[in-house]
């Protein structure tokens, strides 16, 4: 009997340090992907029999293990644990050891399937966890979990109810991490409802004590959802510094993992909704750096600076793909292919498209956004295509869309935008009074989601709606009103992509008005003719108004204003390169003729203007008047350089050549710093042997080097 004892005692210590050496070692065994090891230790693991003694030291070892293998999502081990646990509570038959540990473990079976997707099955261990649990803490973590799943169903007022629940047993033990975890689930709920200021007010409440407790992983999210906020509220350079912030602690922890999962210890069995399904909080947090590089994108694309927005999609994309949520990769696709179709990457779009194509075919059944996004996604394909037919297909796609109950509220935002986009392209083409009532509720509509939202973009793109719908109704005053507020509100929040849409559109409208003035000749008294003449010095000091206290350049400076390289051949001036002038001018886009014409005129002109010939002028010149286009102006800089292509001898080291940009007047501000400017001019010509090394990509460098000496 002494040596079984002995031979039991042994066996008991051998079982012991082989179960505190697989926890010391489990996590390594994950990350090197030694699955032989951990199949070995999960066969040790379900033959495993020696709990007679010490049974619950044995149980919280295997909770610990079922914990890491949680926290890398390796459920199918997760699940054999729990199952090994439950049959040591059933042996031991200790109606003492089974109140303990059973609320955990429904906690635990719970979020697995959860995670998995049962929801209904997981509400029930949930509640069964809940009713069985004298720990406090593990009811409020029970009780967040409840929440979550409510939350993800669209059960709001119930998810809301579980969570302030939480959050009074999380105060009343004075648990701050717990506390600071309900209140960014309490905002994230608000922010889904569009109750922006309520979100605010826990989404700082839930910051100030992660900052107090210096648990710096628990703010990566709820630093985005501030940053959030403030984009959905116009703000968008404080929501870049929340994201920003958020994306550089992610980054650190990327780089040292243990420091999160041991800051979040005790907290591991918590759900963290992922798209619409769940994930468990420690890989959430560690995939959290995909929605920080979307949402990135976001505040770039409406900035205007399209290739850092494509950038920041393509970098969420890759990480979308690992994760492997189709959901969270059909939404980062539907930004990639609206990026391209407003940028003219019709090929880029369709190859994305095929990708949401294919996760529509194996998903069609199960998902109802995905199958959304794809059919915006076609609508968008659709309408990039000039074939009307195609246009008028994407037009009933999107009328489908807008008669269902839309999921994903950007996903609404967007379709109903590009609906409204599609009515004024039909409302140009057939001034169709069934089109137009059409456009008239649909902006309605809109306003309503923008002041519910208290959006400042769909505020925008409201006013310009109603500015085109006026302009098409000849209600000009009305329209200039709404281009000119919108213009106003546009600078005040530095939504630069928007002002220069304003200033256009006004610029347009100036035109259209002289253009009605010459027809109107004779039929008008002089008076009047002063007065509507007088239209673009109103715009332009209005606009000068606007921007006398802004320093530094707007962010889509770089593609307003447009460069281009006349030279002197053997022919006389000429135009030698240039940047499409079609977005920048009042002019008909579809007549490259036109274009062609201008340029050969602005060559003649700025040649000559400066001077050329035996003694002409080098250096900075203008703002110089482009002719027919009042508003807008050109900026030239004159110089010398060799030739190749030139026949005469004699002008090959002294060919006159003008780089030109052309620009809004708006802009003649912002070029205070001349001396600079020709410093860098100077020297940027000096490293070049030939005019031919001038390019469209080494004009743009030149754009975007004066841009940044502002």
């Amino acid at each position: 009997m002494s040596l079984n004892h002995s031979s039991g005692k042994n066996q008991r210590e051998i079982s012991e340090k082989r179960l505190k050496n697989l926890k010391s070692h489990l996590e390594e065994y994950i990350i090197t992907k030694n699955e032989t090891q951990i199949t070995e230790e999960m066969v040790y693991i379900n033959h495993f029999t020696h709990f007679t003694e010490n049974s619950e030291k044995y149980i919280n070892s295997f909770c610990d293990i079922a914990t890491i293998f949680w926290s890398y999502e390796r459920t199918k081990e997760v699940r054999k644990i729990l199952i090994k646990i439950e049959e040591i509570l059933t042996i031991k038959n200790d109606p003492d050891l089974r109140r303990k540990y059973l609320a955990k473990i429904k906690l635990c079976w719970g979020c697995l399937e959860a995670f998995l997707g049962n929801f209904e099955v997981a509400h029930e261990l949930f509640n069964q966890g809940y009713e069985k649990s004298a720990d406090l803490q593990l009811k409020a973590l029970i009780l967040i979990n409840s929440g979550i799943l409510y939350s993800i169903s669209g059960n709001n007022d119930i998810a809301q109810s579980k969570y302030h629940e939480s959050l009074l047993i999380f105060e009343k033990l004075q648990n701050n991490i717990g506390t600071s975890l309900v209140l960014n689930h309490l905002g994230s709920l608000d922010l889904n409802l569009g109750q922006f200021d309520d979100a605010m007010i826990h989404f700082r409440k839930s910051v100030g004590i992660r900052e107090e407790l210096e648990q710096h992983a628990l703010l990566i999210p709820v630093l985005n959802n501030v940053g959030e906020v403030y984009r959905i509220w116009g703000e968008i350079d404080t929501a870049l510094t929340y994201y920003q912030r958020s994306l550089k602690i992610q980054q650190e922890y990327d780089e040292e993992k243990r420091k999160l999962v041991h800051e979040l210890q005790g907290f591991e069995w918590v759900l963290e909704p992922w798209s619409y399904g769940t994930i468990n909080i420690i890989k959430a947090l560690e995939n959290h750096k995909a929605i920080l590089l979307f949402n990135l994108g976001l505040i770039y694309q409406s900035k205007g600076d399209f290739s850092r927005a494509f950038s920041y999609f393509q970098q969420s994309l890759e990480i979308d793909k690992q994760v492997e949520d189709n959901q969270v990769t059909v939404e980062t696709l539907f930004q990639l292919i609206f990026l391209a179709c407003e940028n003219g990457y019709c090929g880029e779009a369709i190859a994305y498209f095929d990708e949401i194509q294919r996760i529509y075919l194996e998903n069609k059944n199960s998902s109802i956004l995905i199958s959304q996004y794809y059919l915006v996604s076609n609508a968008l394909i659709l309408r990039s295509n000039e074939n009307i037919k195609d246009y008028a297909e994407s037009l009933e796609i999107l009328e489908e869309i807008r008669t269902q109950e839309i999921i994903s509220q950007d996903l609404k935002r967007y379709t109903l935008s590009f609906l409204m986009e599609g009515y004024l392209t039909e409302l140009k083409l057939f001034n169709n009074p069934k089109i137009f009532k059409k456009a008239h509720n649909l902006a309605s509509e809109l306003e309503e989601l923008a002041w519910e939202e208290k959006s400042t973009v769909l505020l925008l793109f409201i006013k310009q709606i109603r500015a085109k719908l006026a302009f098409i109704q000849d209600k000009l005053p009305q329209s200039r009103n709404l281009l000119e507020t919108g213009l106003e509100i546009a600078k005040t929040k530095k939504y630069w992509q928007f002002a220069g849409f304003f200033f256009r559109e006004l610029a347009n409208l100036s035109q259209h008005e002289k253009m009605l003035l010459n027809e109107e000749k004779g039929k008008i008294s002089m008076g009047e003719r002063i007065a509507i003449a007088k239209l673009d010095v109103i715009i332009s000091h209005i606009s000068q108004n606007q921007i006398a206290n802004i320093t530094e350049f707007p962010d889509y400076a770089l593609e307003t204003i447009k460069g281009m390289l006349f030279e002197m051949s053997d022919l006389g001036p000429i135009p030698v390169i240039s940047e499409s002038v079609e977005h920048l001018l009042p002019m008909d886009q579809s007549n490259e003729t036109l274009n062609a014409v201008l340029l050969q005129k602005l060559a003649l002109l700025y040649t000559i203007a400066i001077g050329q010939g035996n003694s002409p002028n080098y250096g900075l010149f203008g703002p110089l008047p482009i002719p027919d286009y009042s508003g807008y102006v050109a900026l030239t800089y004159s110089f010398k350089i060799h030739d190749q292509k030139i026949q005469d001898a004699r002008m090959k080291e002294k060919t006159f050549a003008v780089l030109c940009f052309l620009m809004p007047e708006d802009f003649v501000p912002f070029f205070s710093e001349r001396d600079q400017i020709i410093k860098h001019l100077d020297e940027a010509i000096s490293d070049l042997s030939d005019i031919g090394e001038i390019t469209l990509e080494w004009i743009r460098g030149i754009k975007q080097k004066i841009i940044e000496l502002k």
